[in-house]
């Protein structure tokens, strides 16, 4: 039995209990056939989904993430009523709208205006419905111009806005999306980006599938983790997003896997053994970070940083094995796990291949830092690898920094970019001073 967390049956959305899917593959058609014919088993059993139990609280914003394969579509169309499960039970309050796969519904012989009834009418719509949002779905797709042409001479840009907006217009208390926020050119992207958030401010209960991991770390309260058709970890978006990273990367199953958090503000990271958070940390250690700081202009080092300053940013590595090559490079994370810069000894400075020390040895990385941020809370996370890829020691958030406020900045802000007002007084036309 799955554990399903614990909500006040008044708040849950989206309750999940044991669900499982299961399909039956068949080498040829026609074994289908004799299976009914003969009474004897020609298929072999595939499990998309097993065990799975969650809730979603109203109002809540949870993303789902995944490999390809790792049955993600899957829930979302047994959530949506497109597909039925194998077993289990599912509880949905409240009207649902799904965005699976744009142009469901949409015949491309059509004009743009028919296919919005006919998409509208596909997604539950009444025809009363969709005449009192036709003007505002042909308004959020920008097609007013060619509604009456036929879909067929639509860009495939044109057909996923119009698409898109046929769903979104509609007013459910759920919305389930599929990998949806890359519809269109960025402005629309930005659009529909500032829809999801104006549904989000109105309470609603959003589940959302998605291979990025900025917009599920951004986005989302929570993250659901499947792998393998099984829940791998159910946490908070930035720690379930280290764990399918280590997943995509890290090579290994993550089932069981618990999520551990970076505790406290530590500005020294020191010891691989010591720190080694689990999730946190993956590769195969034949080279090891050591040590990582800040150091200041004078070379001691910095328990917080100031926003404008130059710092160095000092990484030590031991080699415990032979290697071929060896790469650092780094990112700066914000607490919502949204990442700000990155940069590796590849791409950046002169690009020269590293030294190598000999076993046992440490070789010491000083990267020079313009700290062009604005105040908070940050993580750096450092990894080292080969040139081809291979991750040797991959920390995620190994090393937590303050920056210190500074009041020409908003505290809103998430970068400095050093405001400096001028003024001056411009004369109207036809006048002038004395």
């Amino acid at each position: 039995m799955s554990a399903v967390p614990s909500r006040p049956e008044a708040e849950a959305a989206i309750r999940v209990t044991d669900l499982a899917k299961m399909f039956r593959i068949y080498r040829k058609s026609s074994d289908l056939l004799r299976e009914m014919l003969t009474a004897r088993r020609r298929h072999e059993e595939f499990w998309a989904l097993r065990d799975i139990g969650f809730a979603v609280g109203r109002g809540e914003v949870v993303g789902i993430m995944g490999r390809n394969g790792a049955g993600k579509s899957t829930l979302l169309k047994i959530l949506a009523g497109t597909l039925a499960a194998t077993s289990g039970t599912i509880e949905i309050r409240g009207r649902v709208s799904a965005i699976l796969e744009l142009g469901t519904g949409f015949n491309p012989n059509f004009t743009g205006r028919e296919n919005v009834y006919l998409g509208g009418l596909c997604a539950g719509f009444s025809r009363a419905e969709i005449d009192a949002k036709f003007d505002e779905i042909v308004g959020f797709a920008e097609l007013g111009a060619v509604i009456d042409q036929p879909f067929r001479t639509y860009s495939t840009g044109m057909q996923a806005r119009l698409s898109f907006s046929t769903i979104m217009v509609a007013d459910p208390e759920v919305l389930i999306v599929d990998e949806a926020l890359s519809v269109g050119d960025a402005k629309f992207q930005l659009k529909c980006f500032d829809r999801f958030q104006e549904f989000r401010a109105r309470g609603k209960t959003i589940l959302l599938v998605s291979h990025s991991s900025q917009t599920i770390t951004s986005f989302c309260d929570r993250a659901i983790l499947l792998d393998g058709g099984r829940i791998a970890c159910d946490a908070d978006p930035n720690e379930v997003a280290k764990i399918y990273h280590r997943l995509l990367f890290g090579g290994g199953p993550v089932i069981g896997t618990a999520a551990a958090p970076v505790g406290g503000d530590r500005l020294r990271a020191e010891g691989a053994d010591r720190h080694d958070q689990g999730s946190n940390r993956y590769g195969d250690k034949r080279a090891t970070i050591a040590s990582i700081e800040f150091v200041a202009d004078d070379g001691s080092p910095a328990g917080a940083v100031e926003s404008g300053r130059t710092y160095r940013l000092v990484v030590r590595a031991t080699l415990a094995a032979p290697i071929a090559s060896l790469v650092m490079g780094m990112h700066f994370r914000d607490r919502r796990g949204v990442e700000l810069f990155g940069c590796d000894t590849l791409t950046t400075g002169d690009k020269g291949r590293v030294p190598l020390p000999p076993l046992g040895g440490t070789v010491e990385f000083s990267l020079e830092l313009i700290m062009h941020m604005a105040a908070g809370l940050y993580f750096v996370t450092v990894g080292l690898a080969e040139e081809d890829g291979t991750k040797l020691d991959m920390w995620f958030d190994a090393l937590a920094f303050r920056v210190l406020a500074t009041p020409a900045l908003y505290t809103a802000s998430a970068v400095n970019l050093y405001p400096r007002f001028g003024f001056s007084l411009v004369e109207a036309a036809g006048q002038s001073s004395t």
